[in-house]
């Protein structure tokens, strides 16, 4: 069950990744700022992504994570299919959906006891869920429309650190810290609310960043380290890279089918004491 929920916890990180920039010399602040107004306009993308998880209460080595995706930033809709392995355990899939603001979830079969295929999450109003299902911090998910607008807490201080190529693309370099919170003050009231909730989860609220911005100002590569604590479990360490590509592609994303729907207060409902013991 640790193991699961780091699987959970990398997975919520990556569609939490879509959205962030970096950069020797200076960069006008504002031009980070626009990036995520123009990758937002830009419609929808493809994702892929890697991650590292260390600690958490993991003592057999560290946590690998891949997964490809796609996303629509307008409609506020995503989907996420992971592949995770580590901690003494093969390859496990994981599934993601986010269709406005509700999360969909597919764990690995048979790591949720009681458990539908699915799990339904409504990140709307999450405050303190901490079901065995999705973690508490699924909320930081949030969708990658909306992580997109972190990049409005940017700190002043943005450097260029050069040049790259990303998938055949030409990009700048940005370094740059975010305050997770500042991003927050920037964000429409009930948007900001659900933000906030997981912050407490976060061992920081600014981030350290690195972001690559191709020639029409779009976001093509993000990468980032954060610390999340874990109660009991200690803090994890997630590492973690995300690319845009395929601006424009068609994004068709659906529901599971009720059946095969648990709602996670169903699952926190089971998770808690029975009244008379």
């Amino acid at each position: 069950m640790r193991a699961t929920k780091l699987f959970v916890l990398m997975a919520v990180a990556g569609l939490a990744a879509v959205a962030c920039h970096s950069g020797g010399a200076k960069t006008s602040l504002g031009s980070i700022e626009l990036a995520a107004d123009r990758t937002t306009k830009a419609g929808t993308s493809r994702i892929a992504m890697t991650a590292r998880v260390t600690g958490g209460g993991i003592s057999s080595g560290p946590i690998t994570e891949t997964g490809t995706g796609v996303a629509d930033y307008e409609r506020n809709v995503a989907s996420l299919q992971l592949t995770i392995s580590g901690a003494g355990a093969g390859p496990q899939a994981i599934e993601f959906r986010i269709i406005d603001r509700i999360l969909y979830e597919k764990p690995p079969a048979g790591s949720i006891p009681a458990s539908k295929p699915w799990i339904k999450v409504d990140l709307s109003g999450l405050a303190g869920a901490r079901g065995e299902g999705s973690s508490g911090p699924a909320a930081f998910t949030g969708n990658p429309a909306q992580t997109l607008q972190y990049l409005k807490g940017a700190s002043n201080s943005v450097t260029d650190a050069g040049e790259d190529t990303i998938r055949g693309t030409k990009t700048k370099h940005y370094r740059l810290t975010v305050d997770l919170r500042k991003a927050a003050d920037r964000m429409p009231e009930q948007q900001r609310e659900t933000f906030l909730q997981p912050l407490n989860y976060f061992e920081s609220t600014t981030l350290p960043m690195d972001v690559w911005v191709d020639d029409q100002g779009r976001v093509r590569r993000m990468s980032f380290s954060m610390k999340m604590k874990l109660g009991t479990q200690g803090t994890a360490k997630i590492e973690e890279t995300v690319d845009l590509f395929d601006f424009g592609v068609p994004v068709m994303v659906s529901p599971p089918p009720p059946s095969e729907i648990t709602d996670i207060g169903e699952l926190t409902q089971l998770a808690s004491p029975s009244p008379t013991g």
